[in-house]
């Protein structure tokens, strides 16, 4: 007789992301904001893991008090975003380059009792409208 040790669904509505804009800014999705509960962050940190090998993977930290790392949330109606301009920059990301949407999916993670945020980049390659 089968044994069934069942999965438990965590998926939500809809992927928590945060999407580059054309302009060098960073919006967060409403399903982040639900993740993340960005109505309580003022500022945040962006990092990489120091040990791991060839830098996959970006992390958000919600930090209390500015500093030279920190970039400020802004709100514009029920969303947030971040000017990240210089972010985009650092990671080598073309903010502007119209043949692509590069996005990063984000999944709350456990670092020493510490809620953060894993980035996990994608892009999506934009399909070319035929003319009539």
């Amino acid at each position: 007789m089968l044994e069934f040790e069942y999965f438990k669904c965590k998926e939500t509505e809809r992927n928590a992301k945060l999407t580059v804009h054309k302009n060098g800014k960073a919006g967060f999705s409403e399903a982040a904001n639900k993740l993340m509960n960005l109505d309580e962050w003022e500022w945040c940190a962006f990092a990489r893991d120091k040990n791991e090998t060839g830098g996959k993977y970006i992390y958000i930290v919600k930090m209390t008090e500015q500093n030279d790392y920190t970039f400020s949330l802004n709100k514009s109606g029920n969303y947030y975003y971040i000017k990240a301009l210089s972010l985009l920059n650092d990671l080598g990301i073309d903010y502007s380059d119209e043949s692509k949407r590069v996005i990063f999916d984000i999944t709350a993670i456990d670092n020493n009792g510490q809620t953060v945020y894993k980035l996990t980049k994608r892009e999506i390659k934009k399909r070319n409208k035929k003319a009539e």
